[in-house]
């Protein structure tokens, strides 16, 4: 009887132990693999510089500077690693939990009744325990604890008993806490926040290295804008000394000189209003790069890249847009984060209709106990033995439930609303980017067709300026009409180049707004698509990656 006893003491100790420790660490594997997908293997990318006495820069050079130094970019970044913290923070509820303690109480002329003692009782309580909370909701604890009492009014060796307890408690909750509770629940909101964090980051850097581009081109915009101007000035004054010779030659009368002098002095008002856009675009440009250094000295001539040939099959292009638009759609980072954002709001609404439920748990629990005499060492961890122990087994539940439920009703309430908001704002995005995809492809075709029709009025208004400079020199059209064809010359080249500004811009934007701006590479890096080419084909020049 006693071996049977002894048997099935340990028999229930092994389970508890086992029961216990097979939950303790089987969700670990799940947490670190959350951790884990944001922890690949560093590596340095080489820093992109910029020499700052050189004239030469390079839009690839200055989007990967971008890339490292834009301080929107680091910011998303940020906001990631914070959200990572976030996610392990949420964890912390289901960690396994180790508790030790340990206590002696000294009592002195012990009082039995109406009789006090001179003798002393010291009281001695060692606990060791280990619980942990399962995201279904389960706590599940293992308590191991010893009492050892010296009573100084018992003769030895009976006066040190040792009272050794060993229990295994599990509570379960059957409604609220169950699957959907509140740890649970934001743990999952959490992790489904880190992803948000992740295309919302991937955004942000598109966005950046889209606003870079679109800098760049205006910077080359107002550089040529300049150097047409200042063209546009050195024929002016061609034409006052022209008229100076024709006066002289008394082909023309001395008031026609006035038109040409007013005409050079509103050019060289013009030229200075394009030095002063050249300097405001190579500011913003300096500054949206997240370059420091953003002044330009005005010696410094810069040395920028052309406008690139973009050709387009205008037929083929527009036939497969419909196409190209739901794969755009589907590679949206906004979208993406929009989703998720919308799983958010279901997984919100989930928590508070779980915790709408009344409380009701269910707890059960085991515990053996035994006693030995002695005041060594040996007695008080021979308790644990459990020769003969006295096995306790208990059962209840728990039931809770406020009468109108106010609180639970209105989080539901609010929760459903910010389930619809959600989906109403992913809905928002996705028309929207609908509208501007195909706005800009129609951009696209229109700006190119446009320029192929400047680039005919430069040429025909070139020709017309060479022919007329002839027969200004024969006396045979008067200086204002000479003016007024160098005047449309002026406006032809400045036309050429807002047109080419604009196709260049639209495709970024095209690029940008597919979300076809960048690559993230194997080593969590990112690459820069060359944002002077046609997303999905329909392009001349090939789709080629910026390589570093």
């Amino acid at each position: 009887m006693y071996s049977i006893a002894r048997l099935s003491s340990w028999i229930v100790l092994a389970a508890a132990i086992f029961f216990t420790g097979s939950f303790l660490f089987s969700e670990e594997e799940f947490v670190e693999q959350v951790y884990n997908w944001q922890k690949p293997p560093h590596r340095k990318r080489p820093r992109a510089e910029f020499v700052k006495t050189a004239q030469h820069i390079d839009l690839k050079d200055a989007l990967f500077f971008t890339l490292e130094n834009n301080v929107s970019i680091k910011i998303a970044k940020m906001v990631e690693a914070q959200q990572v913290g976030t996610v392990r923070l949420s964890a912390g509820p289901f960690n396994p939990i180790l508790s030790a303690t340990a206590t002696n109480s000294y009592n002195t002329d012990v009082i039995t009744g109406t009789t006090r003692s001179n003798e002393s009782i010291i009281v001695t309580t060692s606990t060791v325990s280990a619980s942990k909370m399962m995201r279904s909701g389960t706590l599940m604890a293992l308590t191991a604890s010893v009492d050892r009492t010296h009573d100084g009014s018992i003769p030895k060796p009976n006066n040190n008993l040792n009272y050794g307890t060993i229990a295994f408690k599990i509570v379960q909750p059957l409604l609220r806490g169950f699957r959907y509770g509140k740890p649970a629940m934001t743990e999952v909101v959490a992790i489904l926040e880190l992803q948000a964090a992740y295309w919302t980051k991937l955004q942000a850097i598109s966005q950046s290295i889209y606003d870079a581009s679109v800098l760049y081109w205006e910077l080359v915009s107002a550089v040529k804008v300049l150097k047409v101007q200042e063209e546009a000035l050195g024929r002016y004054a061609v034409i006052v000394e022209q008229t100076k010779s024709l006066i002289a030659s008394g082909l023309s009368a001395r008031s026609e000189i006035d038109q040409p002098l007013a005409q050079l002095a509103a050019q060289q008002v013009t030229v200075t209003l394009a030095q002063e856009d050249l300097f405001n675009a190579y500011h913003n440009f300096k500054f949206g790069i997240g370059d420091e250094n953003i002044c330009l000295p005005f010696e410094i001539e810069l040395v920028l890249e052309d406008f690139p040939e973009i050709v387009i099959d205008s037929v083929a292009y527009q036939k497969e847009m419909d196409n190209f638009l739901i794969e755009a759609l589907d590679r949206r980072f906004d979208i993406q984060a929009a989703l998720i954002q919308e799983e958010v709001a279901e997984t919100n609404l989930l928590l508070a209709e779980n915790d709408w439920l009344p409380i009701l748990n269910i707890t059960a629990g085991i515990a053996n106990s035994d006693f030995a005499n002695g005041s060594q060492a040996k007695p008080l961890f021979t308790t644990w033995d459990m020769t003969d122990p006295q096995t306790d087994w208990a059962i209840g539940f728990e039931f809770s439930y406020p009468l109108f439920n106010d609180r639970g009703s209105g989080a539901i309430q609010q929760q459903t609303a910010a389930r619809w908001q959600a989906h109403y704002e992913r809905q928002l995005i996705v028309q929207t980017a609908i509208r501007d995809i195909r706005e800009t492809t129609i951009d696209i075709l229109a700006l190119t067709k446009a320029l192929v029709q400047v680039n005919y009025a430069v040429q025909d208004y070139q020709d017309v300026v060479d022919n007329e400079s002839s027969l200004l020199q024969e006396g045979m059209i008067t200086i204002f009409e000479y003016i007024e064809y160098q005047d449309r010359l002026t406006n032809a080249l400045t036309s050429r180049i807002l047109i080419q500004k604009q196709l260049t811009k639209a495709v970024a934007n095209l690029r940008f707004l597919t979300a076809t701006l960048i690559t993230e590479e194997p080593d969590c890096t990112y690459a820069v698509v060359d944002s002077r080419t046609v997303p999905f084909g329909g392009v001349k020049n090939g789709n080629e990656r910026f390589q570093k």
